[in-house]
């Protein structure tokens, strides 16, 4: 609150107001889950002092802030306000392009914050005028100078970077307006663009924004788009080796822990379900970030949180990684739990037990494994060139098994396989005779040659589809 204190200054009533509302908020736990960082909580005090209403996920929560700044500044008594009233959309669309293409350029900006140049921005500009029938290169040049104008000396979104040129100050209004601009066009076309995008960790965030702003609305066919996507996403994924590391419960847990399919339930327990494919991944990277979604999950009500305990249940008493995944979960429930400030319901999850297996399942044979890897690898059909590159990566494959990490010349082996989709197809079926029994072999392909296919660059291909209406 010291940041409300000093924005508004001897406005007490006016800070009262806003403390009073922000303590609700926390009390309430939909909204608590958003006051995590304190740029958004910033973001609620600014809605609330413009008496806005409180979003309980992130899109809605910064799509507000964006509507709160846009209306402030059209009801001023200002020459601007009537280019905000007369050209909103054209001004949001201006912010949406240089979004989607700011987001782009930053895929290989080593995290730096990209930026566009004054012409660079004015040509965007002309684009959007041109694209809605103006003619921004003779008659309507001076609505082209004013939409720039107000992008970036009225809304203030847009900001100077020095020589370097514009750019957007807050990192998650740039991914805000990307993900705007991706979620914009045919349902079809919409679900093209998140799948190209599904495993990129540099889109996730503008990923889970596009979830929302879907959810965000009241389109049944919207929300099953995007549950759709998210169940089916590691399917005809072999580029990738979605059936050997998914991505589907990394994406689920971010949009269950979001909280935008929370009132509908329908949705949100299929989305539940995927995210417990999580309990059942080999040597889990980060458990402790599992038990905090499956936590606060539970805190939202009895329902929620029998499904969640039943998860728990079967997953600890299904096979040995599962039980070894979900046990290391389970003993962070306290701590998450801690941090949550959850209730006592959702603190029980630490007791649930596994349900009694009828007998012990049979010890892993990883030899076996081997063998039915090596008939499938054997009975599939294959070219020479196939063979070629799947022995390579057969050989680099026993060797990350012996040595549990990856080497530079592992990866460019599997990668070079894996960028073929025949040979793709053929190693992800014989991978799948593996996958119980060599649980190191798996973590080390997840963890030590997946990273370098995710974070490969998107962008052009996501140009290419966002041309596409």
């Amino acid at each position: 609150m010291r940041a409300t204190r000093v924005r508004l200054k001897d406005d007490h009533d006016k800070i009262d107001r806003i403390e009073r509302q922000l303590k609700r908020a926390a009390d309430t736990e939909s909204l608590r889950n958003l006051m995590q960082t304190p740029l958004q909580v910033l973001i609620m005090t600014i809605i609330v002092e413009s008496a806005g209403p409180l979003s309980p996920d992130r899109y809605s929560l910064f799509w507000t802030y964006f509507e709160t700044v846009f209306k402030r500044e059209r009801s001023k008594a200002m020459p601007f306000a009537r280019l905000l009233q007369e050209h909103g959309p054209h001004i949001l669309d201006l912010h949406q392009r240089v979004g989607f293409e700011l987001q782009v350029r930053s895929e290989t900006s080593d995290g730096a914050m990209a930026t566009m140049l004054p012409h660079e921005l004015r040509a965007v500009g002309w684009q959007v005028l041109s694209d809605a029938g103006f003619q921004p290169s003779d008659t309507d040049a001076g609505l082209l100078d004013n939409i720039v104008t107000a992008a970036t000396h009225r809304l203030v979104l847009l900001a100077p970077h020095g020589a370097e040129g514009l750019g957007f100050d807050v990192r998650s209004l740039q991914e805000l307006m990307a993900a705007r601009f991706l979620t914009t066009g045919t349902l079809e076309n919409v679900t093209a663009r998140l799948e190209t995008t599904a495993a990129s960790p540099h889109w996730r965030n503008g990923w889970v924004f596009a979830a929302g702003r879907y959810f965000a609305e009241p389109q049944a066919h919207q929300h099953e788009a995007i549950v759709d996507l998210v169940e089916r996403i590691d399917r005809n994924a072999s580029h990738r080796l979605g059936l050997i590391c998914p991505v589907g419960p990394i994406l689920a847990l971010d949009l269950v822990d979001d909280g935008m399919a929370r009132s509908h339930p329908r949705f949100h327990d299929r989305l539940l379900k995927v995210a417990f494919r999580a309990l059942e991944a080999q040597h889990l990277p980060d458990p402790l970030a599992v038990a905090r979604v499956l936590v606060r999950a539970a805190d939202t009500g009895d329902r929620v949180r029998d499904l969640v305990s039943e998860a728990i249940r079967n997953a600890l008493g299904g096979n040995p990684v599962a039980r070894e995944t979900t046990g290391a979960v389970q003993k962070l429930i306290p701590v998450a739990a801690n941090e949550a400030g959850v209730g006592p319901r959702a603190r029980s999850l630490d007791g649930v037990r596994g349900k009694p297996r009828r007998r012990e399942p049979t010890a892993p044979d990883p030899a076996a494994a081997w063998n039915r890897y090596a008939e499938s690898l054997a009975h599939l059909p294959e070219t020479d060139e196939v063979l070629t590159r799947l022995a390579v990566a057969d050989d680099a494959l026993r060797k990350l098994r012996a040595q549990s990490h990856a080497d530079t010349e592992q990866i460019e082996a599997i990668m070079a396989v894996l960028s073929d989709r025949d040979s793709a197809d053929i190693l992800e079926v014989a991978l799948e005779a593996l996958t119980l029994h060599e649980p190191k072999l798996v973590s080390a392909l997840r963890d030590g040659v997946m990273p370098a296919i995710h974070r490969a660059p998107v962008g052009e291909l996501l140009k290419q589809a966002a041309t596409t209406p």
